[in-house]
């Protein structure tokens, strides 16, 4: 009886370990599965928020993109504006340039003309006028339409010079051919519009006139206009006290 007994109780004691050992080993697998769970979720939660993390920035950095593309486009166009200004104003300087070198090139030919009203003793001691022809036969190598701002100088300069000549009364010493003979005379030039010349004894006397082509002189025969002469030669180069003098000039 006691053998049986013992026999039951070592069977009960098997069958409730091999029990306990498939429940632990039950138990251990549903730990090791739920660990595994839990950590696939968290992994995934951080997967998630990286990726909305990305997902944020990507749309910051598309709405930047859009802005940069929208800007590009307002520059573009401000470009597209100021080239086609720039372009207008190319155009009207060009216009412009035309233009000028057309006159320029049209008074060229006309400055000569300008330069005979200053007669040859006062323009020899001027070097703006007295190189005139070399700068105007340098200047026409040059060809229609080019060196305009030599060409506007030279011209603005020259007329500079005659402005000059014809506000100041010019006393020089001159020779004159009168008959067949050469005189010395002293020659007063009363702006570019008329000139008086005598000798030292005041026996010959001229009066000139300036054209285009130089200045014209002609001998006066009036004694009385000759001696007028005279006095104005000695107040205006200085040499006596200023007087009037009663001179015959005409508008040519």
């Amino acid at each position: 009886m006691k053998r049986s007994f013992l026999l039951t109780l070592t069977i009960l004691i098997n069958i409730s370990f091999a029990d306990t050992q498939e429940l632990r080993t039950t138990v251990e697998q549903w730990v090791g599965l739920l660990e595994k769970t839990q950590a696939e979720k968290s992994r995934w939660v951080r997967e998630q928020q990286a990726l909305e993390s990305s997902k944020d920035a990507l749309a910051n950095e598309l709405s930047a993109l859009k802005a940069d593309i929208d800007q590009l486009k307002q520059d573009i166009e401000s470009a597209s504006l100021v080239d086609q200004e720039q372009l207008d104003q190319r155009e009207d300087y060009e216009q412009a340039r035309k233009v000028l070198g057309e006159g320029l090139d049209a008074l060229m030919p006309k400055v000569p003309a300008l330069l005979a009203l200053v007669p040859d003793s006062l323009a020899a001691s001027n070097t703006k006028i007295s190189s005139f022809e070399i700068e105007a036969a340098d200047l026409k190598k040059a060809g229609e339409g080019k060196e305009l701002g030599r060409k506007l100088n030279l011209i603005a300069s020259l007329l500079s010079e005659l402005e000059t000549f014809n506000q100041l009364v010019s006393v020089t010493e001159e020779s004159h051919k009168v008959g067949s003979d050469e005189f010395t005379l002293t020659t007063a030039y009363i702006g570019l519009g008329v000139s008086y010349s005598t000798d030292a004894d005041g026996q010959i006397a001229l009066i000139g006139y300036p054209s285009g082509q130089g200045w014209t002189y002609e001998q006066v025969q009036d004694k009385k206009v000759a001696a007028e002469i005279t006095k104005l030669i000695i107040t205006a180069s200085g040499a006596g006290e200023l007087e009037f003098s009663k001179l015959p000039i005409q508008v040519r």
